[in-house]
């Protein structure tokens, strides 16, 4: 599991939900470091799951359209605690987790592609 949040409150709280769901997770704060391990690391992963607002040039939905393009075969998870990202997101063909989200909202999200790690 790549994860990619700037905040790192979110990130400590997210970690262990999910490693008690069975991932193993990579953490980095922004899309461009994310992007140059994913591209090293392709086959360690099967899922990314992004925050949508981020320091740097890209968001976090540049960057789940740049898995999707690169890396078609994971599965990718957005999440945002902004209603008015809500729209794009899903406009965009990918699967949202709404903040605060809670175990469950995240591990439904993460079910409903192949993710095992």
């Amino acid at each position: 599991m790549l994860l990619v949040e700037d905040n790192t409150d979110v990130a400590a709280a997210i970690q262990p939900v999910l490693q008690a769901l069975g991932c193993t997770v990579t953490h980095f704060e922004a899309a461009a470091p994310a992007i140059a391990w994913l591209d090293g690391h392709a086959g360690a992963v099967d899922a990314v799951l992004t925050d949508v607002v981020m320091p740097g040039a890209m968001d976090g939905l540049g960057l789940a359209r740049y898995v999707r393009e690169h890396h078609p075969r994971l599965h990718l998870v957005v999440m945002t605690g902004y209603a008015e990202h809500l729209d794009e997101i899903t406009r965009g063909g990918f699967e949202v987790l709404a903040k605060p989200w809670n175990a469950a909202s995240l591990a439904r999200a993460l079910r409903s592609g192949t993710v095992s790690a």
